[in-house]
């Protein structure tokens, strides 16, 4: 099992208690639990707040950096590929000894026009040769978001997934937009954990129905499909939280809060 979470106020937990922090890490106590915990990082956070850097070498036993694997940071606006997001997120990772995961080869946004302009036949190649590429950069990955989002048909503003609007036939339906970067990252790091990924399967129960259905015509049709990712998007339960200040002769004061996070594994 691993768990990553994408918000950076973990980091306030470790700070308010400093006597635990010193003893053991976050992905100590996770360990000892069978458990690999991780976050979601960029490299931007990284680079610019040395203590947040300094945390997650500490706390964290992966990484998975949220934007900078993704096509918009990989590719330039011509289309010619550009590493250097990557790169620095690579290296973090292997100069504190920390799992690395891909997220993500194919999603819906930030994709250069050059790419959109390709025939169906052209953009098939090309994403599968560029999943191959991007894939093969990384030998040292644990695991790669292949697919993410597919389910994000209908979006607001009129948005639409151009992977499965371009790809999927009344031939071959869905099988083009998953095979290409699952095939292609099988092709490029043989030994990477290969998923499919989206949001909101914690509580959406018709969202996880459409999800696993497209999961289970994955399998059926071959491709190889490795598991499932979840990202957690926890806006909604933290959302719901209420904070009212310490108050001391009915004015606020600093003060330590416990923030107690429960969270169940199915």
């Amino acid at each position: 099992r691993t768990v990553a979470i994408a918000m950076k106020f973990f980091c306030l937990l470790v700070f308010c208690f400093p006597a635990l922090a010193q003893a053991e890490g976050l992905r100590d106590i996770a360990e000892r639990n069978g458990i690999t915990y991780g976050c979601a990082v960029t490299s931007q956070d990284l680079q610019n707040d040395p203590a947040f850097a300094q945390a997650v070498a500490k706390e964290c036993a992966t990484i998975t950096p949220i934007n900078d694997f993704k096509m918009s940071f990989t590719l330039t606006p011509a289309g010619a590929f550009d590493f250097s997001h990557g790169d620095f997120m690579a290296a973090f990772a292997k100069e504190h000894g920390l799992g690395l995961r891909l997220h993500s080869l194919e999603w819906y946004k930030h994709i250069p026009p050059v790419v959109r302009s390709l025939s169906w036949w052209d953009l098939f190649v090309w994403l599968t040769g560029y999943s191959i590429t991007v894939s093969a950069h990384y030998p040292q990955l644990l695991s790669i978001d292949c697919v993410n989002e597919p389910l994000a048909r209908d979006l607001p503003f009129g948005e639409r997934n151009f992977w499965f609007d371009a790809l999927s036939t009344p031939q071959y339906s869905d099988y083009p937009p998953l095979a290409a970067p699952i095939w292609g990252a099988k092709w490029g790091n043989p030994h990477a954990l290969l998923l499919m990924s989206d949001w909101g399967l914690e509580d959406d129960i018709q969202k996880q129905a459409e999800f696993l259905s497209l999961v289970k015509r994955a399998m059926a049709w071959g491709i190889p499909v490795g598991g499932i990712g979840i990202q957690s998007h926890l806006w909604r339960p933290v959302n719901r939280w209420r904070f009212q200040p310490s108050r001391r002769l009915g004015f606020p004061v600093a003060s330590w809060v416990r923030v107690p996070v429960h969270f169940q594994l199915r």
